[in-house]
């Protein structure tokens, strides 16, 4: 994924968690290119290019490691979800091992 925009950043996925009380997701995963904030939403889209959905980041979090591999671009984002179906909806798209785009 070439980012020629700024603003952008491409995620890939490792690891989900779902608190679906909350409707909040946390995924973890590696930085492979750009930079991550806060005020960005990250962006799943099909292999065919439709993006399917937008969750924006409530919160940017440090990673050390994600199952026992130790990498300087871990990090882990916290998105929001707007109802029960968005939250059904991230969770069917099987994002692990995806790379996500992530941009304002």
């Amino acid at each position: 994924m070439n980012l020629n925009q700024q603003n952008r950043a491409a995620f890939r996925v490792s690891v989900v968690y779902g608190f679906k009380d909350k409707l909040e997701i946390v995924l973890l995963g590696e930085i492979l290119e750009g930079s991550v904030d806060a005020a960005m939403s990250i962006y799943v889209k099909l292999s065919e290019g439709t993006a399917v959905g937008k969750w924006r980041i409530l919160e940017v979090l440090t990673m050390d490691f994600i199952n026992g591999t130790e990498n300087n671009n871990f990090i882990g984002l916290m998105v929001k979800c707007q109802d029960d179906n968005d939250f059904k909806l991230l969770q069917s798209l099987r994002v692990y091992d995806e790379t996500v785009l992530v941009q304002y």
